[in-house]
């Protein structure tokens, strides 16, 4: 979620882009994570129009983006003949987190 000037700075040096997707639809993304995904979603299309060499990850999270969004995933990686990770969640960062807001 960075201004796609970062990524134009970097492009040319860059082999392979591992792209973090959790949700296409904005409002459960919204929910997931407190932010928009409308510069994440611009960022790809602008990558892929751009050349680059991305693998997209996408964590799946039960009873958020496990059934329905999962599928929606798949399809758009598909129809873009991206290639696609489903990783498997873990929650071994809560703890990190809860001790890093003390």
């Amino acid at each position: 979620c960075v201004p796609y000037e970062n990524f134009e700075k970097i492009l040319p040096y860059a082999d392979l882009f591992l792209y973090d997707l959790k949700a296409l639809n904005p409002d459960l993304h919204r929910a997931g994570t407190g932010k928009d995904n409308s510069l994440i979603l611009e960022n790809l299309e602008r990558l892929i129009k751009d050349g680059a060499d991305l693998i997209i990850r996408t964590p799946v999270i039960p009873n958020y983006n496990d059934t329905e969004e999962k599928a929606k995933i798949q399809a758009y990686c598909q129809q873009k003949g991206l290639p696609l990770e489903l990783l498997t969640y873990h929650n071994l960062g809560v703890a990190k987190k809860e001790a890093l807001q003390n």
